[in-house]
C-alpha cells in the first residue's frame, strides 16, 4: 500500500482492512513453518555445536 496517511481516520478503513489481509498472509504462510520449529535445535551467534568435539572446530 502507498501514499497512505495514517493520520487520516477516513481512510483507516481501508488502512485496517490492508493490515488483516497481510496479518492473515503472514498467519497462513509462517504458522506450520514456526509450530514445526524445535526450540532444542536454535544456537545463539556464534554459540559452538559441543557434539561435533574440538579436534573437528580446531581443523
Amino acid at each position: 500500500m502507498t501514499d497512505v496517511d495514517p493520520e487520516d481516520e477516513r481512510d483507516w478503513h481501508r488502512q485496517h482492512e490492508w493490515l488483516t489481509s497481510k496479518i492473515n498472509d503472514f498467519h497462513r504462510v509462517f504458522l506450520t513453518r514456526v509450530r514445526d520449529l524445535d526450540a532444542e535445535d536454535w544456537k545463539q551467534d556464534g554459540e559452538v555445536d559441543v557434539s561435533v568435539g574440538t579436534s573437528q572446530i580446531e581443523g
